[in-house]
């Protein structure tokens, strides 16, 4: 469960906590090049991540699990955090 002050306007913006990690984001979410198993992978799941800075000044990277159906990114609900990983 993740609890998120986030926008997307062609730029992902503001800060996601999950897991009670705040991650204040700094880029734009991109798909990942990682092969998911199944049952992911045959349900057309794609992985996105962004990289960020934690509230004590720690690198850390955000991930999301999308149904890759050929929406736009700003259609996706980036609200639902997979995980977030420090750096």
């Amino acid at each position: 469960m993740s609890d998120t002050t986030i926008s997307y306007d062609g730029n992902l913006k503001g800060t996601v906590t999950h897991d009670g990690i705040a991650v204040a984001l700094r880029e734009d979410a991109q798909p990942t090049s990682r092969l998911l198993e199944d049952p992911m992978r045959s349900a057309g799941y794609a992985e996105w991540s962004a990289r960020g800075t934690t509230s004590d000044g720690r690198e850390a990277r955000v991930y999301w699990l999308h149904v890759d159906d050929e929406r736009l990114p700003e259609d996706y609900d980036w609200s639902d955090v997979d995980r977030v990983e420090i750096e």
